[in-house]
């Protein structure tokens, strides 16, 4: 069942804990704030995504200082 994930821009404080720790889905956009990634392009992040496979998911989630990342 996929599930959408979602980067608060307004809460996102740049820690870069969430790509360093789920880098499949997550990644540093030009404003430097966490983005999701759009399938395997780097370059190509947005701010919320349906995703199938979890993965590293939940302790990228859970690891953010503000909660600025949700999964529904």
């Amino acid at each position: 069942m996929a599930k959408k994930v979602k980067v608060n821009q307004d809460l996102c404080i740049s820690c870069s804990t969430c790509w360093v720790l789920d880098s499949a889905h997550f990644g540093q956009g030009t404003d430097g704030k966490a983005k999701v990634k759009n399938g395997t392009d780097d370059l190509d992040l947005q701010v919320e995504k349906e995703i199938s496979e979890e993965g590293t998911l939940e302790s990228a989630v859970s690891s953010c200082p503000v909660g600025a990342i949700t999964v529904e």
